[in-house]
């Protein structure tokens, strides 16, 4: 009986590893496929971008100074931004542990003639969350200030290269805008 038993359990078991299998060799072509594709796409890219470079001449190499600074403003943008959330995030947390340290005086007062431990506990809780966004209002102001100024001088930066290379970027604006674009399908 027992033996009766294995062999169609063995059997649904080795169905399920050749279907596994063949699962396997399926996904392990696909991969294979999309990593020649990607390898194709950027040998293809990388050909039109020096066959572009070769002809604008030396200005991509003039003008590469002026998108980097430019890809680092971006950066640096994007960074203020969530410093600047963050900020906002740690005021609304200060201005509610203060709030909720009023409601917890305005209830001792009301209270004063009982033996309720009850406030108090409350008061001392958002004392102490007070304090705590304190700290985390004052960190993240500096923080995005941090930020802000570093976007300022990269914005600073970008407009003196800009003037500086007028002539070289505008010359090698369509290699630029080729290899973003490059970079957007190859990602």
């Amino acid at each position: 009986m027992n033996g009766s038993w294995i062999e169609p359990q063995v059997s649904c078991e080795l169905e399920s590893l050749n279907n596994a299998s063949e699962v396997i060799n399926q996904l392990e072509n696909e991969i294979s496929e999309k990593r020649n594709n990607y390898r194709t796409a950027l040998s293809e890219s990388t050909r039109k971008l020096n066959r572009l470079s070769s002809k604008l001449g030396d200005s991509v190499a003039k003008a590469r100074p002026y998108y980097e600074k430019k890809r680092l403003a971006k950066e640096a943008q994007a960074e203020c931004q969530l410093a600047a959330v963050r900020y906002e995030r740690a005021v609304s947390m200060h201005t509610a542990a203060r709030e909720m340290v009023a409601v917890a005086e305005q209830g001792m007062i009301k209270d004063s003639n009982q033996l309720d431990t009850a406030w108090p506990e409350m008061l001392n809780h958002a004392t102490l969350k007070v304090n705590d966004s304190e700290v985390e209002r004052i960190s993240s102001e500096h923080e995005h200030q941090e930020k802000a100024e570093s976007f300022k001088v990269a914005t600073m930066g970008v407009r003196k290269l800009e003037k500086k290379l007028k002539s070289s970027i505008a010359k090698s604006r369509p290699y630029f805008e080729l290899k973003q674009d490059t970079q957007k399908q190859l990602e």
